[in-house]
């Protein structure tokens, strides 16, 4: 029996099960389902189906119970390991599937992890497909939001891709900051395993290629937020963001400035990323000041205006600070006033007033030689 043929008769198998399974006859229903796993292997693993019909057999098996979680996963990677012709048909045929309103956006998601791993999609691939599964959702924003939550809160592909999902909900309007700030915290309480194994999530996600500078930011300070990084993790964390660029050093720097307008991620991770880029040459005093400054206004939004004083206070006086040292000593005193934050605030106001007072110190032992 053809394989194409195969899965039209599990999926009436499925249906059949979702309808008796009401009755108690639970041991001949593990029975049935245990005897057609393998040949629901078979058939994805063969050439005879197309890649839409191996997928919704797989999201039938994962709704009956078959498979779920890491196993819905490998099953997908099967699939796409199966595939045969050059690579762009393949690309061609991914792209189709992602495309189809028949399947689920975490189904359509794995696709595209399974992708990456395979080797038949790049970073930019992954941005691209992300942004079609995105457009394939039908229905209302509330609708479309609905599918990224349910997207974001499943358990099936990796955290690397579930980052890259938000932020393509971010540039396709599904989501605001505010939002996409909830989605990444609920993606981080979705993670299962020991914490020493969710911190290595997090740790994977933001030294892979995939998400950009600024989600990745987000999702350090949710991870330090969730007890999965304390307060000293946050500066190895952007570092290791900050290395996972790649381009020239324009782009990168382009990269950081762009996080810095951004208002998904907060302060306290943008002066960690600011005092990482002085350390690894990306800018002098001058560009790290107009990145602060950035980074402030961002910030301070909507907040009290009486807040613009006390930024305008630390710019100027970094600014005089910076004319007296050299680009190297810049750096060490910018860390410096990173590190005297550290986590001793409980407000915006706070953090500020505890910056300044790192800078008013910085400038009165200038003073003092």
């Amino acid at each position: 029996m053809k394989h194409s043929q195969y899965i039209c008769l599990v999926l009436a198998l499925f249906a059949q099960v979702t309808f008796s399974s009401c009755e108690n006859k639970p041991a001949q229903i593990d029975i049935s389902l245990d005897a057609e796993y393998s040949g629901m292997l078979a058939a994805i693993r063969g050439t005879d189906a197309s890649l839409s019909e191996k997928l919704a057999l797989i999201e039938q098996a994962q709704s009956s119970g078959m498979a779920g979680g890491r196993q819905v996963m490998q099953l997908i990677l099967d699939a796409v390991g199966a595939m045969e012709g050059s690579l762009k048909e393949k690309l061609a045929a991914i792209a189709g599937a992602i495309e189809s309103q028949a399947l689920a956006l975490e189904t359509k998601m794995a696709l595209i992890e399974a992708a990456v791993q395979s080797g038949f999609a790049g970073t930019a691939e992954q941005h691209d497909l992300l942004q079609k599964a995105l457009a394939s959702v039908g229905g209302s924003l509330e609708q479309k939001f609905a599918a990224v939550e349910t997207a974001v809160s499943s358990q099936t592909t990796g955290l690397e891709t579930i980052i890259g999902l938000i932020e393509a909900a971010i540039n396709s309007d599904f989501a605001n900051a505010g939002q996409a700030r909830e989605l990444i915290l609920k993606a981080l309480e979705a993670l299962s395993g020991t914490l020493e194994e969710k911190a290595a999530a997090v740790e994977s996600a933001v030294k892979s290629l995939g998400p950009g500078l600024d989600a990745k930011l987000a999702l350090i300070e949710a991870a330090v937020k969730e007890g999965f990084a304390g307060y000293s993790g946050i500066q190895d964390l952007v570092s290791a963001a900050l290395e996972a660029l790649t381009g020239s050093t324009e782009e990168k720097m382009a990269a950081i400035g762009s996080a810095m307008g951004s208002d998904t991620s907060g302060l306290e991770a943008k002066l960690a990323l600011i005092a990482s880029a002085l350390e690894k040459g990306l800018g002098d005093g001058n560009t790290a000041i107009g990145n602060l400054q950035a980074a402030l206004a961002a910030s301070l939004g909507g907040l009290d205006p009486g807040l613009s004083g006390l930024a305008s206070e630390i710019t100027a006086k970094l600014q005089a600070i910076a004319l007296q040292l050299s680009p190297e000593e810049f750096a060490k005193a910018f860390q410096n006033i990173v590190d005297a934050v550290g986590d001793h605030y409980d407000s915006t106001s706070q953090l500020l007033e505890t910056i300044l007072k790192a800078v008013n110190d910085i400038a009165g032992s200038l003073e003092s030689f």
